[in-house]
């Protein structure tokens, strides 16, 4: 099955590719990927306390939408009670990125009565900080997200995806694009291996094996995507990341310097079994 090939890119990514209501399965130890609506125990009415929240949203149409992860919250048993949003340049905003240190938009401020939700609270440092005033800090952990320093979105990635139209007998080269759907692509790009782009792609890169796939721009926003990649992967002088382990996918691919189709063991089974 081809999505056997996808499965292995999504399980080696999938620590650190978040996306929507990801802080809450980290929370509760859920996967993000497998899980993107997940259902979470709920608190115990007798302990619930109301959280003030104020939400700070980011000044870029692509970043991250933090109501998102609020509304998270809400289905995993949080009540809020006041709930403001402060658009970036207001007074509130600014006195609200002064007082805490926020450095990335969106963020979500909630108040101190969110330590009653004892699941919740007690995961929070996998995904946000909390504040000497007991008031929990939730801020660019889910790219594209905007940095307040150097006044730019984070997390934007090219993905190009070499294919070979004179190989039939590979594996569709789009599931590269369902794979990398977590990170936040602003442009992705099909390049045939017999064109002239594509030639160099594959002298520049020493690539060998196709369909693969290439990924550019601000990986760096991704906290440990370096360390995932490695087992998957390299990367070039350039900054690019290469897709290598074609092989691992367990899916029809060519060779380039045989040019031979190479039909994995356990596909063949598959087909005739």
């Amino acid at each position: 099955m081809a999505h056997t090939g996808l499965k292995v890119i999504v399980v080696a990514l999938a620590a650190l590719i978040v996306i929507n209501v990801v802080a809450i399965a980290l929370l509760y130890g859920r996967h993000p990927v497998a899980s993107p609506a997940p259902s979470v125990p709920s608190v115990p009415v007798a302990a619930s306390l109301a959280v003030d929240a104020a939400l700070l949203p980011a000044p870029c149409s692509e970043c991250f939408d933090a109501t998102q992860f609020k509304d998270a919250l809400t289905n995993a048993g949080v009540k809020f009670g006041t709930v403001m949003t402060y658009q970036p340049g207001s007074p509130e905003a600014t006195s609200l990125i002064a007082k805490y240190g926020i450095t990335q938009l969106p963020a979500l401020v909630l108040s101190k009565e969110l330590s009653s939700y004892d699941q919740v609270a007690s995961g929070w440092s996998q995904v946000g900080t909390i504040a000497p005033d007991g008031s929990y800090l939730f801020q660019g952990v889910v790219p594209p997200y905007y940095d307040l320093a150097t006044k730019r979105v984070r997390g934007l990635v090219t993905l190009v995806i070499l294919n070979d139209s004179s190989c039939p007998g590979c594996f569709n080269s789009q599931l590269f694009g369902q794979a990398f759907s977590r990170l936040a692509l602003n442009e992705t790009r099909t390049v045939d291996v017999q064109s002239a782009e594509g030639k160099a792609l594959v002298v520049a890169y020493n690539i060998t094996t196709v369909p693969t796939a290439l990924l550019r721009g601000d990986l760096a926003a991704y906290a440990g995507f370096d360390q995932a990649w490695s087992k998957i992967g390299t990367v070039a002088s350039d900054g690019t990341y290469v897709f290598t382990a074609v092989a691992t996918l367990q899916q029809p691919y060519k060779d380039l310097v045989s040019g031979a189709l190479v039909v994995p063991l356990s596909n063949t089974t598959n087909a005739t079994g």
